[in-house]
């Protein structure tokens, strides 16, 4: 009796670390997780490869939703993220994103829903994943030591600059109240106006650039420097 009581137990034991190994956040050399990112934007189809760290932002991403069940979605979506992600051994999932301007949409397990708490994707490029279309630039502000000035750009140093904020790769952040990258001082902000919203660019320095979208924010994976001079 007492060895039957023993064996049940092992079994138990070894039941439970498989259901914590399950449930942690892959991180170390056995949890490698990878991501496979196709944005279709018209005609336009445009793949990507994300590691660990821009899997587990990407899962905590689509678990963050709140979303109903529907019967069908709209057939004119802006854009279309399809994303494969990978967990160690794990199988695969794959999803589909569908921004439609105002009404967003997942695809989880061959079933559709709507999102009712849509975000940018956490990992991708200003000039085609926050939302707003960086070709339109209205005006660009820039902010130094308390002082605003509003630029005057010719129509050719807005194209230079819309192609720099297309190819500026962000990766979303999180900052205790206080400490977010625009409480820094001796930085430095460009605001953009487009036609359809806005962005800021804050430069802290060195490699400390990132990105305000609507309240969030997004360090600048490839920081440059501004590419016109005034």
């Amino acid at each position: 009796m007492k060895r039957l009581f023993i064996i049940c137990m092992a079994i138990m034991s070894v039941m439970t670390v498989s259901g914590c190994r399950d449930n942690r956040i892959p991180g170390g050399e056995h949890d490698a997780a990878s991501a496979k990112i196709s944005v279709q934007a018209g005609c336009i189809l445009e793949e990507r490869e994300e590691l660990t760290g821009g899997a587990v932002k990407l899962r905590e991403w689509l678990n963050g939703f709140e979303t109903e069940p529907v019967k069908s979605v709209p057939d004119d979506e802006r854009l279309r993220y399809t994303i494969a992600l990978t967990f160690g051994m794990n199988p695969t999932k794959r999803y589909e994103y569908l921004d439609c301007g105002d009404e967003y949409y997942l695809c989880s397990g061959n079933e559709w829903f709507s999102v009712e708490n849509p975000s940018p994707i956490p990992v991708g490029y200003a000039g085609g994943d926050l939302g707003v279309n960086v070709w339109g630039i209205v005006k660009v502000e820039y902010a130094h030591c308390a002082e605003i000035t509003e630029l005057d750009l010719s129509d050719k140093e807005k194209m230079t600059l819309s192609e720099w904020l297309c190819g500026l790769k962000y990766e979303r952040r999180e900052f205790a109240e206080g400490e977010t990258p625009g409480d820094s001082e001796g930085g430095e902000a460009y605001s953009f106006t487009f036609e359809d919203g806005g962005l800021s660019y804050i430069n802290n320095g060195g490699n400390e650039c990132y990105l305000l979208f609507e309240g969030e924010w997004y360090a600048v994976l490839n920081p440059s420097k501004f590419p016109v001079d005034f």
